[in-house]
């Protein structure tokens, strides 16, 4: 099988705030050293980077597919920061300059070593996965607000939806999965944190539930 065969796919996404429209480009590299980079283009500028040194260089098909999980894991990371308030509204850097506003970051990454939060993000007909601490508190602002938004009627009731699953010593809670909205939200308990889990709604129903436990009972 030719090299080019064991390239992973790349992932672009564009994103409008206000008047200002930003592409996102995330694409894998074996030069100068293996990575994953992810460019955020403004006006024909880049204006923010990430970049992941990788282990290895991609040398069979099962290299292929866990790269390109890890690459749409980083493409999506990119579109939270993006959509944040904060992210900047102009290409312009901010001491004025005519240069590019690049932020770089550059750490090598175990490609085995995938959080519950990842696993749950690459489940096929997974949206989003929303993390929140044991007592409520919604880690992600960004992904919250639009949580909050879509599903008011849940938030206003959390803390008695989180005590489906019973406190224990030490603050963790018992685990499972409780489907909020049959075959569309999902509340996963890992013990000491917990997620909403949003899929997407399809004429034929995936057991959700059973592909959540599994995941969830597989990362212990």
């Amino acid at each position: 099988m030719a090299q080019a065969d064991y390239i992973p796919a790349g992932r672009t996404s564009r994103v409008n705030k206000g008047s200002i429209e930003f592409t996102l480009q995330t694409e894998y590299a074996v030069r100068p050293i293996p990575r994953l980079t992810t460019s955020v283009f403004s006006k024909g500028q880049v204006i923010y980077k990430i970049e992941k040194e990788l282990e290895n260089p991609v040398s069979s098909l099962e290299d292929k597919t866990r790269i390109e999980t890890l690459l749409t894991r980083q493409h999506v990371q990119a579109l939270e920061v993006v959509n944040g308030d904060d992210f900047p509204h102009s290409p312009t850097p901010a001491d004025g300059s005519s240069g590019t506003a690049q932020i770089t970051t550059v750490k090598r990454i175990q490609e085995d070593k995938l959080t519950l939060a990842d696993r749950l993000r690459d489940i096929d007909g997974v949206i989003y996965v929303i993390r929140l601490d044991n007592d409520g508190e919604f880690v992600s602002s960004t992904l919250s607000e639009k949580f909050k938004s879509q599903f008011s009627v849940i938030t206003k009731n959390l803390h008695e939806i989180l005590d489906i699953f019973i406190k224990m010593p030490g603050g963790t809670r018992e685990q499972g999965v409780y489907e909020v909205e049959r075959n569309r939200l999902y509340l996963v308990s890992a013990g000491k944190e917990c997620y909403f889990v949003l899929t997407r709604f399809d004429d034929v129903p995936t057991d959700y539930e059973s592909v959540l436990q599994k995941v969830l009972y597989d990362s212990f």
